[in-house]
């Protein structure tokens, strides 16, 4: 008799730590863009902060990053089921010498879900939070770069075009002053030399 109650109450420590080995696969899953249907999410969603769009927290994700965090979702699934028949495994050769029973089963199922209910919500709605406010970091110190990098290209391409138009006005004037009046020399010289054939023809 004692030997199942100690047997029912590792299995179910054992499904809780199942569990917290699922939520840091959930904790990746937020961090990646994953969102979970809940009250936090939505909360988050409704925040309204300065200098964010509109549409900050509500974008949808890109085709392309949909597609690749189905698959992450879909690879971490099969991880997951893999660690964790492993350690049901070695959590039964560890409690019962390898003789399987159904208790330790129901444990490690009932424990998965009393944390899943609990403290599994509790850990999705911190991950969302430090997710979103990551998000919101990011973007400020994007805005944070973005706005010096913007007025320092403006202000260089003000400084290209005005030395620029400063060489083009330059050359210009170089060669009206000496080129052209070279020229219009070698120009008379010209008709000179055919005014004078004239004469002597």
């Amino acid at each position: 008799m004692w030997g199942l109650l100690f047997a029912l109450l590792y299995s179910l420590a054992f499904g809780g730590l199942l569990h917290l080995v699922y939520d840091g696969i959930r904790i990746a899953r937020v961090l990646c863009g994953v969102r979970y249907h809940g009250g936090m999410s939505e909360r988050l969603r409704a925040c309204r902060l300065p200098l964010l769009p509109p549409g900050f927290a509500t974008r949808p994700p890109r085709r392309a990053g949909e597609r690749l965090r189905a698959v992450f979702v879909f690879l971490t699934d099969v991880l997951f089921c893999l660690l964790s028949s492993f350690l049901f495994s070695l959590f039964v050769y560890w409690q019962n010498d390898g003789e399987f029973r159904a208790i330790l089963l129901v444990g490690a199922a009932l424990g998965f879900a009393v944390w899943h209910i609990t403290l599994g919500r509790l850990i999705v709605a911190a991950s969302e939070t430090v997710a979103f406010f990551l998000r919101v970091l990011a973007f400020y110190l994007f805005l944070l770069v973005r706005v010096p990098v913007l007025l320092l290209l403006r202000s260089l391409w003000r400084v290209a075009r005005l030395i620029f138009t400063l060489l083009r006005r330059l050359t210009s004037a170089l060669y009206e002053r000496l080129y052209l009046p070279h020229r219009s020399r070698r120009e008379e010289k010209r008709r000179l030399r055919a005014c004078f054939a004239d004469l002597i023809s």
